[in-house]
């Protein structure tokens, strides 16, 4: 049987030959953990994706022995593909006396009855939200006679937070006032 004599050159191009398979394979590697991580982005914008919020109508309304009422009938949208709740839920009145002087009030909403339009259920809170679900209704709060009587209201704003912190906020500055609403 002849011997077989290798020289360094031989040895160097099949190092090179390796070296080019080697990083073929790292390259094409590097290219499937791309697209993995490309997929798995996706999927995570899809579960966490946020909560929607539109405001439908605002109405107010006055009672001689309780004050205003306001009532904001809203839409919550979950888009993500896993389900989402929302904790709190605040409107936030942004207000100014007399001297001009601002401030915020914040109240949270109250068990009663909103007015009968657009055929809307009342909501509760906490609201938990299906995947990929809707939510309509409306959410009543009292106003307070002293708010009412010593200060100008100049924004509603309702905010809902999220049960992971997030904040949805609606705003308005304007309300339809309704009357013979019951007090």
């Amino acid at each position: 049987m002849p011997a077989i004599h290798i020289t360094t050159e031989d040895l160097a191009i099949a190092s090179a030959v390796a070296a080019v398979f080697s990083a073929l394979y790292a390259w094409h590697s590097a290219r499937i953990a791309k697209r993995a991580l490309g997929i798995v982005e996706q999927d995570h914008i899809e579960r966490h994706a946020g909560i929607a919020g539109y405001l439908i109508d605002g109405v107010s309304w006055e009672s001689a022995e309780t004050g205003i009422f306001v009532a904001l009938a809203c839409s919550l949208s979950n888009s993500a593909s896993a389900p989402n709740s929302i904790a709190r839920v605040e409107l936030h009145l942004h207000v100014f006396d007399s001297s001009g002087a601002t401030s915020t009030v914040i109240l949270k909403p109250v068990s009663r009855d909103a007015p009968l339009l657009w055929e809307l259920p009342s909501i509760s809170v906490p609201i938990n939200l299906q995947a990929r679900s809707t939510l309509s209704g409306w959410l009543v709060y009292q106003i307070p006679l002293r708010v009412s009587q010593a200060l100008s209201i100049d924004r509603y704003e309702l905010v809902f937070s999220t049960s992971t912190g997030e904040r949805i906020t609606l705003e308005t500055y304007l309300l339809k006032r309704i009357e013979n609403a019951k007090g």
